[in-house]
Formats: structure tokens, C-alpha cells, sequence
């Protein structure tokens, strides 16, 4: 098996760690399993924003906290946006969303989403945070 490869600059557990490599890619147990290459196959994913396309691998808080979110920046200028919003993640093919219990709301499709509840996403899908900033989801691979 190869050496791990962190998907996300802050790794502190194997949940977003790839093992390149062989074929062989490691259980929770610690045993190994025989993948093909569907299962290996690398996922793109790519929000569609306002400002442009962001890539996105592992995870991306999205807030308007520097110290939370890599996007702050581009954020700031909408006030209905909560300092920590939400956060997008990728675990193996799945991607995710959690509202962090903002006070203008996240939304998936027009539907408000339940703070902390972890709401799986897919190609296409519409992300709302607040009122103004609309983002879409695009998946490939």
C-alpha cells in the first residue's frame, strides 16, 4: 500500500485520506480489500460559485470567519452569511452538508436544512446560504 495522502491540509484522522497505490485499499479494521478501479476512481468536485469554481477535496467550512473558512474573503461582503455557515464535505464518492445552526439558513434545493444534520448532496444540486448566495454542485467522475 502506498503512503497516505492527505485530502485536506488540516488532517488529523484517516476520514479524508486517500492510500494510493495498489489496489489494496485499507478497512477500519486495519484488514485490506481488493478494490477496482470504479472504486478508485477519483471524484471532481467543483462549486459553482458567484466569484468562480472552487475544487473542492475533503472538506470546505464556508463562513465569513478567516480563521474558519478558506473562502472568507469572497463571503464577507454578504452580511445574511453567519461567521461559520455550513460545511461541505467529501468521504469516499459521497458528498455532504451541514449547516453549522446559522441564523439566515442553508438551503439544498430550495429546502431549508436542519441545522447540524448531515444532508447528502448530488450532481446539479443548488446550495442557498442566507439569501443572496446561490452555489451549485458539480460532480464528476
Amino acid at each position: 500500500m502506498g503512503e497516505p495522502v492527505c485530502l485536506n491540509t488540516e488532517c488529523d484522522s484517516d476520514q479524508f485520506v486517500l492510500y494510493p497505490g495498489d489496489g489494496h485499499e485499507p478497512t477500519p479494521d486495519g484488514n485490506e480489500i481488493e478494490s477496482d478501479e470504479t472504486t478508485r476512481a477519483a471524484v471532481g468536485v467543483v462549486l459553482q460559485c458567484p466569484w468562480g469554481e472552487e475544487a473542492i477535496s475533503g472538506r470546505l467550512p464556508l463562513g465569513r470567519d478567516p480563521e474558519f473558512s478558506p473562502v472568507a474573503s469572497r463571503l464577507d461582503a454578504f452580511e445574511n452569511i453567519s461567521r461559520r455557515h455550513a460545511e461541505l464535505s467529501i468521504d469516499g464518492r459521497a458528498v455532504r452538508l451541514q449547516d453549522f445552526q446559522s441564523m439566515n439558513g442553508t438551503f439544498v434545493n430550495g429546502q431549508r436544512i436542519e441545522p447540524f444534520v448531515v444532508v447528502p448532496l448530488s450532481d446539479g444540486d443548488e446550495i442557498r446560504l442566507g439569501k443572496d448566495v446561490r452555489l451549485r454542485l458539480r460532480v464528476s467522475g
